[in-house]
């Protein structure tokens, strides 16, 4: 036969060209399968660390002659001697995927000032795939770590004075929350969703006492999917959980206009000349022509280019925080995780602790670039109060990218587009910024990063209170 410029092709040679094709998308599925293990090296949404030093950290400290056999201790009562004492007393395991073995770590920790009906905070870090333990014992709970001693201290501005917390390592795979089947990894929101609520319904299960409360979902980075597809699950299941709130800390949601918004805000603090806005703005187009075309993977991995240009071109900027350069040193933390007496007390002894795990990252590689936004407009509608707050110094998730919350469609859209935005003062200082209407507050923390509750741990305290109690900012 001939082709279309007139060249006669033979059948041996059509079979030649589709086993040359076949061997194409082989090599292209398997390039798909690298580039994802190339993106988790780097870990864009997992503080930074790299899995090969955390694995050599843990390793010296498991070896360490005065670490390896450190007891547990809160500064000033020395060792945690009787659990009793335990500060991890209620947590443990719930079974979310009988399939394949999936078992989902908590820790449950009951608000400090004794009240029973207390409102419970549920804490989800993001990733895809780290543990909610960097909430736990860096931002927002009842402790804090010693970096020089691993010993305990009270966090002072703990979101613990007057709420209950409970603290998840979602999805299996994070953390302390592990599988016996690698078949159980999550590829999207939904399936998350479904695990996550079955934790739930098993919690209030066992403490009965605390279903009436009012019950709040909150969660930072990645978890800027998590938190509006466990709500929207809570609400669809209709509201069996007392799902009153919901709050997004410098969260990923609506990656059309966050995975492409990253040169103003660079070029505005001088982190990039206008030669490179341009090659910025041209890998964004690339990005959002992407997302448009649904195509996931790709998407993710040209938001991925972003990041490794910022990189580049600011000689190493920490996207979490420029006030920084380089990653995070949380070395302290994962040593005292990993602590024989901590595990004891975690009731974790025997299982393997993964602070952002490598698997898990890769199977939600593709659903990064898509967009739970609609979750966000439905919840809203349906009245559940949402705050949507993001700190000034982050990069990653950048002020600039906080126009989707404007640009949503519900109910009162525009009513809040137009609501005064007016200062948030705490200890006659200005801490931050808020505009708010009816249900919906969005909130900017002045010199916060990424992590806002670990960097302004006074004023997020303040803001999640007048949040709760329906107090004005």
């Amino acid at each position: 036969m001939a082709s279309p410029l007139g060249i006669t092709i033979t059948r041996g040679m059509m079979v030649l060209m589709l086993m040359m094709m076949m061997i194409l998308l082989s090599a292209s599925s398997l390039l798909a399968k690298s580039l994802s293990r190339e993106q988790i090296k780097r870990s864009v949404f997992m503080k930074g660390r790299s899995l090969n030093d955390e694995e050599g950290y843990l390793k010296r400290m498991a070896e360490h002659p005065i670490y390896s056999k450190q007891p547990v201790s809160i500064e000033g009562k020395g060792p945690v001697m009787s659990m009793d004492q335990n500060p991890f007393a209620h947590s443990g395991f719930f079974t979310v995927n009988k399939t394949v073995g999936g078992q989902m770590y908590y820790v449950f920790f009951e608000a400090q000032d004794g009240n029973p009906n207390a409102p419970i905070i549920l804490w989800l870090q993001g990733g895809p795939g780290c543990s909610s333990a960097t909430g736990m014992l860096i931002e927002l709970g009842p402790y804090r770590i010693n970096k020089k001693t691993l010993e305990l201290y009270p966090n002072p501005n703990t979101w613990n004075k007057h709420y209950h917390l409970l603290f998840v390592d979602n999805p299996l795979g994070a953390g302390f929350s592990h599988m016996q089947n690698p078949q159980g990894y999550i590829h999207n929101e939904e399936q998350m969703a479904n695990e996550l609520y079955s934790l739930l319904t098993q919690f209030f299960e066992m403490y009965k006492q605390y279903q009436p409360n009012p019950f709040y979902v909150f969660g930072e980075s990645y978890a800027g999917k998590y938190v509006p597809s466990i709500s929207y699950k809570i609400a669809n299941e209709g509201f069996k959980i007392n799902l009153r709130g919901f709050g997004i800390g410098d969260g990923l949601t609506h990656s059309l206009v966050q995975m492409t918004n990253y040169d103003q805000y660079a070029y505005s603090l001088g982190l990039i000349d206008s030669k490179q806005q341009l090659e910025i703005q041209k890998l964004q187009d690339n990005v959002k022509s992407l997302i448009l075309q649904e195509r996931w993977f790709e998407a993710t991995h040209a938001w991925d280019s972003i990041m490794s240009a910022l990189n580049n071109f600011t000689g190493g900027i920490n996207v979490y925080d420029v006030r920084e350069y380089g990653d995070y040193d949380f070395n302290y933390f994962l040593a005292f995780l990993n602590l024989p007496s901590t595990k004891t007390l975690m009731h974790t002894v025997g299982i393997q602790y993964n602070d952002c795990d490598a698997q898990a990252y890769s199977a939600l590689y593709a659903d990064m670039s898509k967009s739970v936004k609609y979750k966000v407009e439905s919840l809203l509608n349906r009245g559940v109060r949402g705050i949507l707050y993001n700190g000034q110094v982050d990069l990653i998730i950048n002020m600039v990218q906080t126009k989707w919350i404007e640009e949503m469609n519900w109910k009162f859209s525009s009513e809040f587009y137009n609501a005064a935005r007016k200062p948030w003062t705490l200890n006659q200082k200005i801490v931050g910024y808020v505009k708010q209407y009816q249900n919906l507050y969005k909130v900017a923390v002045n010199m916060a990063g990424h992590l806002s509750p670990m960097d302004q741990p006074e004023a997020l305290y303040d803001m999640v209170t007048r949040f709760i109690e329906n107090k004005p900012f």
